[in-house]
């Protein structure tokens, strides 16, 4: 594995600096819903220190990153550690800074939200041109989307958790950083593609279920005041045990906006995607993990199958056959060789997801 590094001399202009095939690990986690991020181990020497800082790109495994930590717990041990995320993340410092409504296709709003916030913005100010958009042919029920404020990644990975589709990225161009964002819906390869230890295409299991963080039922409260506030409930013939509830405070929602106004059934709708959306991150979690052989000719990655795309995921010793979206693949390449580790389904959510729900 070899890493270019690029140097970014001024504003968004970049230089091919050096290139890295000498380090200790590289771990990449390529995603569905969200931007991929790295984690680089490497040697302190003269180059990397003044080359690996942030803000400067890495072009891995046809991808282009852009680093934003650089640390090193003892120089004794003479190791950096570097860790960044893929360009599309940049869209976490662009704020949807308007009342946006909108009624269409989620993988339309989504697309529509990076060219009016990053790609083509009024305030010219606000524009990338790290980011461009490739044409994309996901087919999804108009929702009712309304949001103020929101951080635009954050918005953009809501959207497609809860309506089940991903993005891929690819460069524009592989001399200089770029980045093309298409979005797309993984295919279900089921009846093909299976996973289990009985057929050599998962090396060790990990395994994890627990429904602690679930919710199945939403009260969704929107505009209005006492018994004037406007409530919906979701999922609300769930009964005994087999309900529970989830509180969503969607008062930010308003029927009005910029002098235009929704009609009752299209808020309704608005207060039904908030609830779907909050309830997506709640769900029981099932998972069966384990290394992929890389070596296997089973089943190859990007070749038989890709993020995004359902798979059938077998445990005998776990007495488990299901079917699975695979929402992330951790590459990682270390003294030992490349390992392929996958995540069939939803993990458990971290500290970090929690506090970004409030």
């Amino acid at each position: 594995m070899e890493i270019e590094v690029f140097n970014r001399t001024s504003g968004e202009t970049y230089t091919s600096a050096a290139l890295i095939s000498d380090f200790d690990s590289l771990i990449v986690t390529e995603r569905y819903y969200k931007a991929n991020d790295f984690t680089l181990t490497t040697f302190i020497t003269p180059e990397n220190v003044a080359y690996l800082i942030p803000d400067n790109c890495l072009l891995i495994d046809g991808i282009f990153y852009y680093i934003d930590k650089v640390t090193t717990e003892s120089v004794n041990e003479g190791m950096m550690k570097v860790s960044g995320y893929s360009l599309a993340a940049l869209l976490k410092v662009r704020v949807i800074l308007e009342n946006y409504a909108r009624t269409a296709n989620p993988r339309v709003i989504v697309e529509d939200l990076i060219t009016r916030h990053a790609i083509n913005p009024t305030n010219i100010a606000r524009k990338t041109t790290l980011l461009t958009l490739s044409a994309s042919a996901v087919s999804l029920s108009a929702i009712q989307y309304q949001n103020s404020y929101g951080v635009v990644l954050d918005e953009i990975e809501t959207l497609c958790e809860t309506y089940d589709f991903g993005y891929r990225e690819t460069p524009s161009s592989l001399t200089v950083p770029s980045c093309q964002i298409q979005f797309y819906k993984g295919q279900d390869k089921s009846n093909v593609v299976s996973f289990s230890r009985s057929n050599d295409t998962l090396l060790d299991e990990s395994y994890e279920n627990n429904n602690y963080d679930e919710a199945n039922t939403a009260i969704v409260a929107g505009e209005g005041e006492g018994s004037a506030r406007q409530i919906v409930l979701i999922n609300n013939g769930n009964t005994g045990i087999e309900r529970k509830e989830l509180y969503v405070d969607a008062k930010d929602l308003q029927s009005t906006n910029d002098g235009m106004t929704m009609t009752a059934e299209e808020y309704t709708q608005a207060l039904i995607n908030r609830g779907n959306s909050k309830l997506s991150e709640k769900q029981r979690i099932l998972l069966l993990d384990g290394d992929i052989d890389a070596e296997s000719t089973l089943f190859k990655l990007g070749e038989d199958y890709e993020n995004g795309d359902i798979v059938n995921v077998y445990s005998e010793r776990f007495g488990l056959s299901y079917n699975a979206t695979l929402t992330e693949v951790e590459k990682t390449w270390d003294k030992d060789g490349f390992h392929i580790a996958p995540t069939f389904g939803k993990r458990t959510p971290t500290i970090l997801d929690i506090i970004r729900r409030k």
